[in-house]
C-alpha cells in the first residue's frame, strides 16, 4: 500500500516508607470507594491492542485514571486527566484541546509553529484500542474528548515492542468499559471567558449487547485575543458476546473541531499583556477546521486450551483545513489499518506466548493556496500526495518459573515506507523505507499481597514525521524526501515497584507507585534553520524518578501526591543557527539541557467528603523552570498553581446528582502554560489562564 530538588525530599521518604510496609490486613476488608484515587486493582481484557491481565502484573510503569478523577475539571483536553500521572506533563496551550504532552521527554521535540499544530509526537495514543497516532508518529487530538471518556491508561515505559514506533509509551483512551444496566446522563459545564459545554450520554442493554451513545458540544471565547474555538463530538459503541467464547466490539466516532490560534508571545509582550495575540496570527486569521470520522471493529475469540485470537480493523477519513504560516492548507486523508494477535499458554501454563502483526496507512492530497484576507486565495501553491505505511511484526514470551516470578522477552520489527508525489513537478517524486528492530527484556517479582517489583530493558524507535522530511537546498530541487534523516533510536533501563494495601487505623487504603529510569536517545531528529528542515545528528540522555502516592484516610479524608524529578541533557548535539548577518552556521549544544522538559513537577490534593454528600478539595501543581530552546537562552520560569473545589454529590433512588464550583489559579499567577520549542523571532511563550471559575453539574439516572 502507498501508503531539578532537595526541598522535595519528603515525598521520597514517604513513598519509600510506603513501599516497604508489609501487607498488614491486606485483603481483610473490602475496598472503599475511591473515585478520586488512581487505582491498580481492576482487571481488563485489553491493553491497547494487546491482551492483558491484572494491571498489577504488567512489568511496566503504568497508571490508571478513572473518569471520576477529572469530572470536576474542564473536560476539554487531556491536560486535566493526565495532571496527576507521574512522568507525564500535559499543558493546555490555550484552554482548548490543544495539549502539549510529554512522557519521559518524548513529545517535547519540535520547532516553533511546526510543533504546535494541535498534535503531539513520540507517544502512541489509542482510542478504544485503535490508533489515533498516525503512521508517521504524529497524533491529532481531535477525538480525545475528555468529557466522553470513561478511563485512561498510561504506560510510561518504552512500549515500542508491542505498540510500534513510539518510544514515549502509550496513552490508551477508553470510551466504554461496560455496564450492568441501562442509564442516562446529562452534564453541563460553564466557566470564565465564555466557556460552556454540554454532554449527553446513554447506555442500554439488549440481550448480550451493551450499547453506549455519548455526545458533547462546547465553545470557548478564549482568554486571549483570537482564541475562540468550538467542538462537537459523538461516540457510539456496541459491545456484544455472540457466544460464551466470542466478544465483538464496534466503535464509531466523529468530530468537528474549529480553533483559532493566538500564537506565541515574546517575553516583553508576555509580561506586558498576556492576553494579546501574535499580530501575524490575527492578520491571517490563523485557525484550523478539522472534520473526521472513525469506524472500528474488533473480534476476540477464546479457543480451547487457553489460546486467544484478536483481530481489529479501522478506517478514519479526514478533512483538514488550516490557515497558518502564510498559506491556506487543505488536507484530504484516509487513515486505515488493522491488527491480528494470537496468544496462548505452554509448558503447563508457566509459559505464555504472544505473536502478532499490525499495519496502518495514511494517504491523501495536500493542497496549498495563498491567503486572501485569511481565506483561501485563487493561486494554488502546491499540489502533492503524501502517503505513509507502517507494518510491524512482534512476538513475546512470558515465563513464570514460580507464581511470584516472571521473565518476559520480546522483539518487534517495523518497516515504515514513505511516498511523496509532487503533481506540479513530478521530478521531485520520491519514496523511502526505514526498518528497525526493537527488543525488550523484563523481570518481575510479586510477593504476597498486592505488591510488584520489576526491572526492564527496552529499545524503541521514533520515525520522522512528514512535516520533517522536507529536504534542504540544493536537494529540494531534486527530491521531496530528505535522505539525511534516519529514525531516532532509544534504549531504556528502568526499575520500579507499585502496590496496594488495606489497613486499620488512620490510613485505610494506600496505593503507591515508584519508578527509576535512565534512557539514551541516539540519532535525535534536530531542527536546522529555524525548523525549515531537519537532520539526524544528536544524542541525549534522560533519567529520572517518578513517584505516586494516593490514600484513603479516616474521617472522610483522602489525599494524593505525584512527583517527577528528572535530568535531561544533550550529549552530542550539532545543529545550524543563523549568525548576526543571518548566515546559517554550525553550532554545538553539547551538555545543554534538553529543551521543553521541566526537571521537577509536583501535583497533589487533599479532599474531605462528608458522608456521601458535600465535599471540598484543595489542590496544587508545581512545575519547575526549563528552557524553551536548544541553545538554553530562552527561559521558562517555574510556577505554582492553586485550586479549590467545593460541591455536592447526592443520590436519591435511581438518580445521582453532582454540583460543584471550582476556582483555578487562585493566586492569579502569570505563567507560561506551553511554549514553542525553538520559537522564531523571540516568540515562544504561550500564557496560561489567570484566575478563573468553573461550575459543573450532572444528573445520572438508571
Amino acid at each position: 500500500m502507498a501508503f531539578r530538588h532537595r526541598a522535595a525530599a519528603a515525598p521520597f521518604v514517604l513513598l519509600i516508607a510506603a513501599a516497604s510496609l508489609g501487607d498488614t490486613a491486606a485483603g481483610a476488608q473490602d475496598a472503599p470507594p475511591a473515585p478520586r484515587i488512581f487505582s491498580i486493582t481492576d482487571t481488563v481484557t485489553v491493553i491497547g491492542e494487546r491482551p492483558g491481565t491484572d494491571a498489577l502484573d504488567a512489568p511496566v510503569a503504568t497508571s490508571l485514571v478513572p473518569a471520576a478523577a477529572w469530572r470536576e475539571s474542564r473536560t476539554v483536553g487531556l491536560d486535566a486527566p493526565l495532571a496527576g500521572v507521574p512522568g507525564v506533563i500535559a499543558q493546555s496551550r490555550a484552554g482548548s484541546n490543544d495539549v502539549r504532552i510529554t512522557n519521559r521527554g518524548f513529545g517535547a521535540r519540535g520547532a516553533g509553529e511546526r510543533s504546535n499544530a494541535g498534535t503531539t509526537r513520540g507517544i502512541r495514543i489509542t482510542l478504544d484500542g485503535f490508533p489515533l497516532t498516525e503512521p508517521d508518529g504524529r497524533t491529532s487530538l481531535d477525538l480525545a474528548d475528555a468529557a466522553l471518556l470513561e478511563r485512561i491508561r498510561v504506560v510510561r515505559s518504552n512500549s515500542s515492542v508491542l505498540f510500534g514506533p513510539a518510544s514515549g509509551g502509550l496513552i490508551e483512551l477508553q470510551t466504554s468499559t461496560g455496564f450492568e444496566q441501562g442509564y442516562g446522563e446529562a452534564r453541563a459545564e460553564f466557566g470564565s471567558h465564555g466557556y460552556e459545554k454540554r454532554i449527553l450520554e446513554t447506555g442500554f442493554v439488549s440481550g448480550t449487547a451493551r450499547i453506549r451513545v455519548a455526545g458533547s458540544t462546547g465553545s470557548f471565547d478564549g482568554f486571549r485575543e483570537h482564541g475562540r474555538g468550538s467542538q462537537s463530538t459523538l461516540f457510539a459503541t456496541v459491545l456484544s458476546e455472540p457466544s460464551p467464547a466470542t466478544k465483538l466490539g464496534v466503535y464509531l466516532a466523529g468530530t468537528r473541531n474549529v480553533q483559532r490560534q493566538a500564537g506565541a508571545l515574546t517575553r516583553e509582550e508576555f509580561l506586558t499583556d498576556a492576553t494579546q495575540a501574535d499580530p501575524d496570527y490575527v492578520a491571517q486569521d490563523a485557525r484550523r477546521d478539522n472534520r473526521l470520522g472513525r469506524l472500528g471493529a474488533r473480534l476476540e475469540h477464546a479457543f480451547t486450551g487457553g489460546r486467544t485470537l484478536q483481530v481489529g480493523v479501522f478506517v478514519e477519513p479526514k478533512a483538514l483545513q488550516r490557515s497558518e504560516r502564510g498559506r491556506y492548507r487543505d488536507f484530504q486523508r484516509v487513515h486505515a489499518g488493522g491488527s491480528a494477535l494470537l496468544s496462548g499458554p505452554a509448558a503447563d501454563g508457566r509459559l505464555r506466548w504472544t505473536v502478532g502483526v499490525d499495519e496502518a496507512m495514511q494517504d491523501g492530497s495536500v493542497l496549498f493556496y495563498d491567503l486572501d484576507g485569511g481565506e483561501r486565495g485563487i493561486h494554488q501553491l502546491a499540489d502533492q500526495r503524501e502517503g505513509i505505511n507502517t507494518f510491524g511484526a512482534f512476538g513475546e514470551l512470558a515465563y513464570s518459573p514460580s507464581p511470584r516470578w516472571q521473565l518476559t522477552a520480546g522483539g518487534r520489527w517495523d518497516n515504515v515506507h514513505y511516498r511523496s508525489e509532487d503533481h506540479q513537478n513530478p521530478a521531485l517524486d520520491a519514496s523511502r523505507s526505514i526498518d528497525q528492530v526493537s527488543p525488550r527484556l523484563a523481570l518481575s517479582y510479586r510477593p504476597t499481597g498486592r505488591r510488584l517489583y520489576f526491572a526492564a530493558i527496552s529499545g524503541g524507535i521514533e520515525t520522522p514525521a512528514f512535516n520533517e522530511v522536507d529536504p534542504p537546498a540544493p536537494f529540494d530541487q531534486q527530491t521531496s524526501l530528505n535522505q539525511l534523516l534516519e529514525p531516532s533510536r532509544s534504549l531504556t533501563f528502568e526499575v520500579g515497584t507499585r502496590g496496594e494495601q488495606y489497613r486499620d487505623g488512620f490510613v485505610r487504603r494506600l496505593v503507591y507507585d515508584l519508578a527509576l529510569y535512565t534512557l539514551d536517545v541516539r540519532d535525535d531528529i534536530v531542527p536546522w534553520d529555524g525548523g525549515s528542515w531537519y537532520r539526524t545528528a544528536g544524542r541525549s540522555r534522560r533519567g529520572g524518578l517518578e513517584m505516586g502516592l494516593t490514600a484513603d484516610l479516616a474521617h472522610g479524608f483522602s489525599a494524593r501526591l505525584t512527583g517527577t524529578f528528572t535530568r535531561n541533557r544533550y550529549l552530542d548535539y550539532e545543529t545550524g543557527a543563523p549568525d548576526d548577518e543571518g548566515e546559517l552556521v554550525t553550532v554545538r549544544y553539547d551538555d545543554n539541557e534538553t529543551a521543553g522538559i521541566p526537571s521537577t513537577m509536583l501535583q497533589g490534593a487533599l479532599r474531605y467528603t462528608a458522608g456521601s454528600g458535600p465535599f471540598v478539595e484543595a489542590a496544587f501543581q508545581r512545575v519547575g523552570g526549563y528552557w524553551a530552546n536548544d541553545a538554553n537562552t530562552d527561559p521558562v520560569e517555574s510556577y505554582l498553581l492553586l485550586e479549590a473545589t467545593a460541591g455536592l454529590n447526592t443520590r436519591v433512588g435511581g438518580r445521582e446528582a453532582l454540583l460543584f464550583v471550582s476556582v483555578r489559579n487562585l493566586t492569579d499567577e502569570l505563567y507560561a502554560a506551553s511554549v514553542y520549542i525553538n520559537g522564531a523571532d523571540g516568540r515562544y511563550l504561550e500564557p496560561g489562564m489567570r484566575r478563573n471559575v468553573l461550575v459543573g453539574m450532572s444528573l445520572r439516572a438508571w
